[in-house]
């Protein structure tokens, strides 16, 4: 009985090794180090934010995730502003990560009237009604609890 478990146990772990070297999960860890790396040095590393930009359209969902966390960190609006394109992903997980990276984007945005606000072009007003629009349109409960904990963190009046 022991010979039989034995057995099993390492045809299963054989199976799942197979399975997995041949499935479309392959991670192009090369660039998901350039994504990492441009994320942990803030936009100031060798290649800049090209990693995180470019990786908002790769197939890979988790790198998309990664770079659209990345690029929210950054906390500058204009960056927050390439993300909205990000609330209509195919991915629920991308799309809820688009919508905290907004809120985080216009971290640093000082409140509606005041003489800074306005100068980067994507006020908290224009992340508020983009996140109010992808709330109306989405059906993930997931993506919707996002897009309203995002909304509670704008610096609205």
């Amino acid at each position: 009985m022991f010979r039989v478990a034995c057995r099993l146990a390492a045809l299963i772990f054989l199976s799942a090794g197979a399975a997995a070297a041949q499935g479309p999960a392959q991670r192009d860890t090369t660039t998901l180090q350039r994504v990492l790396t441009a994320e942990d040095a803030r936009g100031t590393g060798a290649d800049g934010l090209t990693p995180l930009l470019d990786a908002r359209s790769s197939p890979d969902t988790l790198l998309r995730r990664i770079a659209v966390r990345g690029l929210g960190r950054m906390q500058r609006p204009a960056l927050g502003r390439l993300l909205v394109p990000v609330l209509r992903d195919s991915v629920p997980a991308v799309r809820a990560e688009a919508a905290t990276a907004i809120a985080q984007s216009m971290r640093r945005v000082p409140r509606p009237g005041s003489a800074e606000a306005d100068s980067a072009g994507f006020t908290t007003w224009a992340a508020g009604r983009a996140l109010a629009e992808a709330l109306a349109a989405e059906p993930d409960p997931g993506v919707r609890d996002a897009l309203a904990q995002s909304l509670g963190r704008l610096a609205l009046p």
